[in-house]
């Protein structure tokens, strides 16, 4: 077992990066259940660029994508909807990084 599977709770639900010979694929293959990392800022989710999270589903032919995102152990705190523009499927040359999160405060 790996430690991704046993550290990361979006592994075990069958995440896997999104690449071909080491290089990340285009948005348009991001599928369902994906890895995928923030392109950019949600501040209004407490989300940072580079945050981890898994697609939930793709909308409008892959336009536009829910994703969860969780603690390490397992606590989902955000489910945002967000453009292809805003995340990129994550891969094996990526490393996961912790950081303190946050909520946003309405």
């Amino acid at each position: 077992m790996s430690l991704a599977s046993l550290h990361f709770p979006v592994w075990r639900r069958g995440c896997q990066p999104a690449e071909k010979n080491g290089v990340l694929v285009p948005t348009h293959a991001i599928k369902e259940l994906g890895c995928v990392a923030l392109a950019a800022d949600l501040p209004e989710h407490g989300l940072a660029a580079g945050d981890v999270g898994a697609v939930v589903h793709a909308y409008e032919g892959g336009r536009s994508y829910p994703v969860e995102f969780t603690t390490y152990d397992g606590r989902t705190v955000a489910a945002a909807k967000v453009s292809a523009a805003q995340i990129h499927p994550i891969g094996s040359k990526e490393i996961h990084h912790a950081r303190a999160f946050e909520p946003a405060v309405c």
